[in-house]
Formats: C-alpha cells, structure tokens, sequence
C-alpha cells in the first residue's frame, strides 16, 4: 500500500547500484518504501518491455534518481509553502552564477519545497532519456551516445543552509539587485513605444544592466562559497564530478575547513 500513489498506482522503484546511490536509497528506505535492486546488464530491456509491451496502467517503474523522493511515489499530503517567484528567480540566478561550468551537460536549476529533512541539492535525471541511453549503450548502436546528459538540480527551499544563502544574498547584494530589476523594469517599459533605433539603444542598455547583475550575483556566489559548494556535492554524489572539477572542489573544501 505504501508504494501506491494518490491516484492507485503501484510504483516500483529500482536501483542499479546500491554503493553509489546510497543516499538516494537511504532516503526512500526512511520513508518506508521498498526498492529493487536491477544490476544485471539486461535491466533496462526487460524494464523498457514490461511498459511498451506488456504494460499495465495501474503499475509503474521509476529508478530512484529520476525524480526528489517527495515526487517519485506522490501522495495526497498538504502542499508545503513555496517561496515567493522573485525569491525563487534569485535563487536559480545564484546557482547560475557558479563558477563550474557545464559545457558537455545540459542541465536547470529548479527551486522547491521538499522539506526540512530532503538535501539542500539533489540531481534527477529523466526517466525516459535515461533508460534509452543505457539501452543504446548496452546495444552499441550510438542511439543517444551523441547527446550530452541532461539533468535537473532540484534545490530544497526548505534546507536550512538554503535559507541562509537567501538570507546572506538579500543582506550583501538585494538593495543592488533590486535597484537593477527596477532599471530593467523602466527601460521594458519605454520599448513599447520607441522607435527602431531607440529600441535599439534600449535593449543595449538592458543589456548592459544584465551584465551588471550577472557580474554582481557571480562574485558573491565566489566570495560566499555555499552554492559552489552544494552545486559539487550533487554532481559527486551522482557521479559527475570528475578531474580538475573534482580537485577543486577539494582545495575549495580544505579551505572552508581551515577557515
């Protein structure tokens, strides 16, 4: 009953490795759900059939990384409180002002309230993609091997160190911030009426304020450390933190301690 959904549902929940995904496992085990562990090489054919061909509307397969553990199995519980939409677009803006760079994955940064005891940062990846990828792997035909990965950064509102990074932007940053969205807010407004070339000299100016504002949020997330930080704990707990991205998180994490 446990692993039935608000609308009656069984969902079973997989892992392929129980060494990697631990924290993922220890999560959904503490909310009293069941999960398979599908290790064998074939895991991801025999899951795929048992949907396309023998499927049965009342039973799903979710991998537990493909969604927050609130989300995998939903249940009809009371919304938690949100945060405010400009909160949340400064939120999104800090971690998009990290200094990791993501060239060879496609990824978004996403803010919701998942509650007190979630991570502050938990990385999902698509069920869908993801299961076809390593089908395409495992039958060496390249079907997906020439897309880069594509992920989500589900970034927990309710975490405590979360709220101390809006806390910290809005007492550093907020009255400079603010003053720039409220530039950028006048000058949308005279476009509307402005001719070709003064739409033009506008949107330079636009262009200009977002420059500023980028420049702003990225030398704060550099001096605070936190997002940095939250933003490599989740790529080394799914596995994506790698060589010199890997060794920076290092000295960047000796530092903290030192200090």
């Amino acid at each position: 009953e446990n692993q039935t959904d608000k609308h009656g549902r069984i969902i079973y929940l997989y892992t392929y490795d129980t060494h990697t995904q631990v924290t993922y496992i220890e999560n959904l085990v503490n909310m009293g759900y069941n999960i398979l562990l599908l290790n064998e090489q074939y895991s991801a054919f025999i899951v795929q059939a048992y949907e396309v061909e023998g499927r049965d509307k009342n039973i799903e397969w979710r991998r537990i990384d493909s969604n927050t553990p609130d989300k995998l199995i939903e249940k009809d519980v009371k919304e938690r409180k949100q945060l405010a939409d400009n909160v949340k677009n400064m939120v999104v803006a800090l971690f998009d002002g990290a200094e990791r760079k993501f060239e060879d994955l496609n990824h978004e940064f996403i803010v919701d309230a998942m509650g007190p005891d979630a991570l502050p940062v938990t990385i999902v990846a698509d069920e869908w993609f993801r299961r076809m990828k390593e089908m395409s792997m495992l039958n060496n035909n390249g079907m997906f091997l020439g897309q880069s990965a594509s992920i989500k950064f589900m970034i927990n509102s309710d975490a405590k160190v979360i709220k101390k990074i809006i806390k910290n932007a809005e007492k550093s940053i907020g009255v400079q911030i603010t003053e720039i969205n409220n530039k950028i807010a006048e000058l949308n407004s005279k476009i509307a009426e402005a001719t070709e070339d003064d739409k033009k000299n506008i949107q330079a100016d636009i262009d200009v304020q977002l420059d500023n504002k980028k420049s702003i949020i990225k030398s704060f997330v550099n001096e605070d450390h936190h997002v940095n930080e939250l933003i490599d704990i989740a790529l080394l707990e799914y596995g994506l933190l790698t060589g010199e991205d890997l060794a920076r998180f290092v000295r960047r994490s000796i530092k903290l301690i030192e200090k």
